[in-house]
């Protein structure tokens, strides 16, 4: 059997697993947004994959 601070290192572990997964998704999404819509609306690409992409930098350093 595992004690609890085991368990709870455990899960520690994997939340910081899993919001970095999401930061990088988010990362992902706003690189999409720019290379998909810079063209048609850029100003309106770029507000919109910064902040995306702020959300996903904020995720991965909270996960670091």
């Amino acid at each position: 059997m595992t004690s609890p601070d085991d368990q709870r290192s455990m899960r520690d572990r994997l939340d910081r697993w899993v919001t970095a997964a999401i930061g990088l998704l988010f990362v992902g999404i706003a690189i999409a947004i720019l290379a998909m819509l810079a063209s048609e609306r850029p100003i309106a690409a770029f507000l919109a994959a910064f902040v995306t992409g702020g959300l996903g930098i904020d995720a991965l350093l909270s996960a670091a």
